[in-house]
């Protein structure tokens, strides 16, 4: 349930970014781009989504890391 609620919460935040900076056809699902590009076959929106959702992959892994890094130093308890 918490993983679902976070999940929840990441897809609302980026839809409202993207409302709040204006953009309509913001793209939180990368599959969404290549349609793009074959339903408009402009290749003008393409390159610049896909270089700012692999900075957010790369954004959102760090701040995975960052949050998770001393729960992998603790020891383990066993049963």
């Amino acid at each position: 349930m918490v993983i679902i609620s976070g999940r929840a919460f990441a897809v609302m935040s980026g839809v409202f970014v993207a409302i709040a900076g204006g953009s309509r056809d913001a793209h939180i699902n990368p599959a969404v781009t290549p349609g793009l590009l074959v339903a408009s076959g402009s290749y003008s929106k393409v390159v610049p989504y896909s270089l700012a959702q692999t900075a957010g992959a790369f954004a959102g892994s760090i701040l995975v890391w960052v949050t998770t890094a001393r729960l992998a130093n603790q020891p383990r308890i066993r049963n």
